[in-house]
Formats: C-alpha cells, structure tokens, sequence
C-alpha cells in the first residue's frame, strides 16, 4: 500500500469477485528485450516456461495456517506445482547465515506495474544477505507484465492469479512462501541493499519481535529522490501490548508496505485476512498485539511516487474516495 501524509493508496486495487482455480503455465514465446534500469545478479539465462496460471480460492474458515519452513524443496500437496522456482536464490550460505540460518521471502504482488516491476525484482535479487526467496504474485495484469517477469526465471518463483487485489495476491504469495521472515515488496519501490540484511538483525536478536520497519526515501518516476523521507519520525522500539490493551490502537506512525519485515509466527496468527482494505492497515494496527516493535534508524527502501499510483495518483474527493 502508498500512502503519503496521511493519505493511503493500495499497489493494487479491484473488486473481489469468485473465479474459478484452473492451472496452466503460461508459455511466452516473445520476451521483453528492453534493457533493465538496474543491474541484478541472477537474471535468468533459462527462459524456460515458469509461471503458474492460479484462480483465487474462496477462504474457508476452518483454513489451516501455512506451513512452516522447511530448508529444502517441499512437494506440494494442494495440486499444484510451481515450475522452475528459485534454487539461485537460495544462495550459498557464509558464515553469518550458518549462524542465523533463518530464510527471508519477499514477496511482490504486481498489478499493471510492467514499468517498475523489474526494478523491484531486480533490487529484492541484489539483496547482501544471502538467504532470500523472492516470490512474484501477478494480479491479473493486463499489460506486458509478464514478459518483464519472466526475464527473471529461474531465479524467482511468480504465480499469476486472477485480479483479486492486494491483500488477496499478497496471501497467495504468504501461503506459498517459506521463509521465517516476511517482506511485501510493492512493484513500484525500490528495497536498498542492505536492507534485509538490516532488517534481519532484531528477528535474531528477540525471538519476540513481530515487526521491524524502516524509513523511506521519496523518488520521483525516474528514481530521483525527492527528498523526502517516510515517515517524519518512527516511533521508539518496544513492546506495546499493555498500552495498546489499555488504550485501544495506538496512533503510531509506521513506514508502508515496503519498509517492513514481518515474522511468520506473527502473520500466521493473522492470515487470512478480509480482502477488503489495505494490507498495511490490518498489519500495522494488530502487530501491537503480538509482540515487539523495532524501529530502525537507517532507510531501507526507496518509495516511488509516480502520478499513476492507483490510490496516491488520484485522490480526488469522491463518494468512493471517502468510503474507502
């Protein structure tokens, strides 16, 4: 989700409607040649075929939570396969990831994003730290977003599922991932370096922790920074449990959806959540209750604004506008 001076806007939106599952890989015969902005390592030499056609699934409320991580390759067992996912992610471990063996998933649901979603792939594959799955969640696009994905395979795994809006192609990717440790990549940001790695350190400092956030950068279309930062100040670290049960939700400000990293204990008490809404908003105000805040005083990701943002790019004073 975007959101800026208190303003919210989703990286994807749409109506929830029922769609059928069906399965199918999609087979590009005419990939995208365009040069990428940034360099990543992992590009796919293999362009064999390796998105997987998925309809969304009506939640039922006795669903069970995902499963757990696992360091090695898990048959799936809910009739469906995901060809030619990562194994070049799942970079050799140094010695720091022999001590935290612990594997990050950054997951990136794309709507319609064909102009920066290789950027945001191409920054969650340059990552410093050496254990990271990168997930990609195509909501339906229906512009040349594929294309541009499947430049990655078989360094990413990427799902396309029927438009079903945020929340929804973000549980799709949380359902598949493994990691123990979270981050929902919006396809328009940019994640820094070191970000994870960053991110990474109060997960294995305090098994209490739920949430980790870190500032923003405001850039422009063109990725210039606009010298802005996201947001003015983070609140101090801590656990808020008593204060949040005593006091209601706290106003605390907290960066957006790319500038956290969640543990997996933490969102399998929440998923699944309604798909009405934005991500963001159920994470944020429920994390509280969950454990420990940690806020970092480094920048961690660059957030883009850039006119076509499907919230922040049109905010006009409508009915809609204000129900939402």
């Amino acid at each position: 989700m975007k959101q800026i001076t208190g303003c919210r806007r989703g990286s994807n939106r749409g109506s929830v409607r029922p769609m059928v599952l069906h399965e199918a890989v999609v087979r590009s015969s005419r990939l995208s040649t365009r040069p990428l902005r940034t360099k990543a390592p992992h590009l796919a030499r293999n362009r064999r075929q390796g998105i997987e056609i998925r309809g969304r699934e009506p939640p039922s409320p006795g669903r069970s939570a995902p499963r757990e991580h696992r360091d090695t390759p898990q048959a799936r067992t809910d009739g469906t396969h995901v060809l030619d996912a990562s194994t070049a992610s799942h970079r050799s471990v140094d010695d720091s990831a022999k001590a935290d063996p612990r594997l990050v998933s950054i997951i990136i649901a794309n709507f319609n994003y064909v102009e920066f979603i290789g950027t945001a792939i191409a920054s969650a594959l340059a990552q410093t730290y050496p254990r990271v799955e990168v997930i990609v969640v195509d909501d339906g696009s229906t512009d040349r977003s594929l294309e541009e994905i499947s430049r990655f395979l078989p360094a990413i795994q990427c799902v396309q599922v029927e438009h079903q809006g945020q929340i929804g192609a973000c549980a799709e990717g949380f359902r598949r991932s493994q990691g123990d440790i979270l981050i929902f990549l919006d396809a328009d940001d940019v994640l820094l370096p070191d970000a994870v790695e960053r991110m990474c350190h109060p997960f294995v400092a305090c098994p209490d922790v739920v949430k980790v956030q870190g500032y923003m950068s405001v850039i422009d279309r063109d990725g210039q920074a606009m010298g802005e930062r996201i947001p003015g100040r983070l609140p101090d670290s801590g656990d808020y449990r008593a204060l949040t049960l005593r006091h209601g939700l706290l106003p605390l400000p907290f960066a957006y959806t790319s500038g956290n990293a969640w543990s997996r204990r933490y969102l399998q008490q929440v998923f699944p959540l309604p798909t009405v809404g934005w991500l963001d908003d159920y994470l944020h105000d429920l994390a509280p209750l969950h454990g420990r805040i940690e806020s970092l005083p480094e920048t961690v990701v660059e957030y883009r604004i850039h006119g076509n943002n499907s919230w922040y790019g049109s905010r006009v004073l409508t009915r809609q506008a204000m129900q939402d």
